[in-house]
């Protein structure tokens, strides 16, 4: 980015002082001691004559490919000035760790590292031409500094009032720190260099993600007097070493947790806790459920309990390996649990995911929770109701059936099941503890195999096979920290609250209004969307976008499940066009143009050619009772719009 500058100015000689600087950059030593500013700038011409990185210790750091959800970013109020905690054992960690907690891929924010590498080191602290700066540094004017070598007042300054900006009373904050870097990088990529940041989401390789960042196409973040040849082998070289460093390894440790050990910040985290339900019961176990007066009736079914036992022992193995925290509802293979008891393990435990383990000679299969599902005893009928842990687990099951098909080598469709009928089982079709476990996202296996399962036995491949699938399709669920519905930073709402409007609105949307041009999405409206994504409408920019915040804000809280299709792209869900034809149909129409206020109601929905919003009501956020979003233009937040607005159809659902 400097030497874009410097050339510009024509200065010659700065130029050559920055390009001598980053030579051999990936050999530098962690502790970020200055470059050797007399080796020959020509040894950096390409990738292959770039020396080696430094190698790093068995310390987990970073996951596979586009997982974002172990690093431990922590959760704070917006408000107070502070920004997020940055996790990693080196500078190179810390800015993997930071552009993936705001949601790019491994391979984005390696490019990003890339250019950084080239620029200074990857040392905040390094002045154009090589030298450290110390704590009395004061940028000049002309003189490159920081991770990307800011080189002009014209963005050294917002630079240093972004430092001021987030210091407290208790802790003084430095242009020179490296949170307050890459906070101020991300504000520029969301205003002045927002193209560089759209094209970048769109890089599925650090080396295009390199020279995204770098340019061209487009007026590239970094812009150096680089050649393209050079951006790519140079700059690009870097990126495809840090990726190839990183993308195997298992996720990270390290969560804040809080005095009860829950999860902090509602993260998506490598220390999410899995449950693990080993199928069967070590003796028969008959309890009364309360409400239909159904026996909860378990039994050995011998050897399948055994050997789900066993397979549990290698999930939890496999998954202790990659830095879950794994809660066993059984203490022992021995232990007699009932259905109850393992569901409020689950609950207790904090389980973002539980996972029951069972085999059948008949067919593999996954069954996960449902909206309607039902069991019946002879004082009555339960059914399941909650509808956000319902789509987590009909998500998360998906993921699950599709790494165990790959495992197995063979069909896992994700199935209801059929209890009816059955002697001693009472009739319905979800299982007990999936039924008894309403805010729990529970994925229910079956494993068959060549006939074995169930009174007959598994063989320890089957075992093992079973096991690497159940692993794998965890993994892959990206199952969130903490509690499925609720979390969030120091008590407040961390995501979604099922039945709760205003709670998820809080969730999901910032507390203030911002200008055009802020685009930075709460943490928990990033998670909602990208748990979602796979098949559902987010509009665009990631769900920066006002018809799929209505969306998901309507259907995550509950205030009506079946909106705009159920969100689902498959069956019909689109913009506001869209969202207005459904409402015509679905919901009651309540006028158009101005409304008052006081005659709206929380959910009322309002639609124009062009734009949506929602009214949450009074209370939610101080000074207005809207909550909207602008496509790629503002992220969800309050106000933005008002009811006293012409032009828009107002829409209720209907009671």
């Amino acid at each position: 980015m400097s030497m874009r500058r410097i050339v510009l100015i024509a200065l010659a000689s700065m130029m050559l002082l920055s390009s001598t600087m980053h030579t051999n950059v990936l050999a530098a030593p962690q502790d970020n001691a200055p470059l050797d500013p007399t080796a020959p700038a020509e040894e950096d011409k390409s990738a292959e004559a770039s020396s080696q990185p430094t190698e790093y210790s068995d310390d987990p750091a970073y996951n596979s490919l586009n997982r974002n959800e172990f690093f431990s970013n922590v959760c704070v109020d917006p408000s107070s000035g502070t920004t997020v905690q940055l996790s990693g054992k080196d500078n190179i960690e810390k800015v993997l760790n930071y552009f993936m907690g705001k949601g790019l891929t491994l391979q984005q924010a390696s490019g990003f590292v890339g250019n950084m590498m080239q620029e200074s080191g990857v040392d905040p602290r390094k002045i154009q031409g090589g030298a450290v700066a110390d704590d009395n540094y004061e940028m000049q004017n002309g003189v490159g500094f920081g991770l990307i070598q800011w080189t002009f007042t014209d963005r050294q300054d917002p630079l240093k009032a972004k430092g001021e900006q987030m210091s407290t009373p208790s802790e003084k904050k430095s242009f020179r720190d490296i949170d307050v870097q890459l906070e101020y990088i991300w504000d520029e990529l969301n205003t002045r260099w927002k193209h560089t940041l759209t094209a970048l989401k769109g890089a599925d390789n650090p080396v295009d993600a390199a020279i995204i960042v770098h340019g061209p196409p487009n007026p590239g973040y970094e812009a150096s007097a680089d050649s393209d040849e050079a951006v790519r082998t140079v700059r690009g070289g870097n990126a495809q070493k840090i990726y190839d460093q990183y993308k195997d390894a298992p996720p990270a440790g390290g969560l804040s947790t809080g005095g009860d050990g829950s999860t902090q910040g509602g993260d998506t985290s490598g220390k999410a806790v899995i449950a693990i339900d080993p199928g069967h019961n070590a003796v028969d176990v008959r309890v009364p459920e309360e409400t239909t007066g159904a026996d909860l009736y378990d039994y050995p079914n011998s050897p399948e309990v055994d050997d789900m036992w066993q397979v549990g022992e290698k999930v939890k193995a496999g998954l202790e390996e990659k830095g879950y925290k794994v809660e066993m509802l059984r203490s022992s293979k021995d232990e007699s649990v009932d259905f109850r008891q393992r569901a409020e393990r689950a609950k207790k435990a904090g389980a973002a995911m539980a996972i029951s383990l069972h085999s059948t000679p008949g067919a593999s299969e996954v069954f996960n929770q449902f909206t309607g599902a039902y069991r019946q005893g002879s004082n009555g009928k339960i059914e399941f109701k909650n509808d956000q842990t319902a789509q987590k687990s009909t998500q998360y099951s998906e993921a699950v059936a599709k790494k165990r098909a790959e495992a197995e080598g063979g069909p896992v469709p994700v199935s209801k099941v059929n209890f009816d009928g059955r002697p001693d089982i009472a009739a319905g079709n979800l299982a007990w503890v999936q039924m008894l476990s309403p805010d729990v996202p529970w994925v229910y296996n079956e494993f068959a195999k060549d006939g074995r399962g169930g009174s007959i036995g598994l063989t320890d491949e089957d075992k093992d096979i079973y096991a690497k699938g159940v692993i794998e399709g965890i993994v892959a669920a990206n199952p969130s920290g903490g509690s499925p519905t609720t979390g969030g930073c120091g008590g407040s709402s961390g995501g979604a609250v099922s039945g709760d409007l205003a709670a998820t609105a809080k969730a999901y949307a910032w507390p203030e209004t911002h200008p055009s041009g802020f685009t930075e999405r709460k943490k928990e409206y990033v998670d909602a969307i990208a748990k979602t994504k796979a098949d559902s409408y987010i509009g665009g920019c990631e769900g920066v976008d006002c018809g799929a915040f209505v969306t998901r804000l309507v259907i995550d809280s509950g205030h009506d499940p079946g909106y705009n299709f159920s969100g689902k792209s498959a069956d019909g869900a689109g913009p506001t066009s869209t969202q207005e034809d459904w409402a015509k149909k679905n919901w009651e129409p309540i006028g158009s143009g101005v409304q008052d206020p006081a005659k709206l109601k929380p959910g009322d929905v309002a639609i124009n050619a062009q734009h949506t919003f929602i009214f949450v009501g009074d209370g939610v956020f101080e000074g207005t009772d809207i909550a909207s979003a602008s496509l790629c233009d503002r992220a969800p937040m309050a106000g933005g719009n008002s009811a006293n607005e012409p032009g828009f159809n107002w829409y209720r659902k209907k009671v």
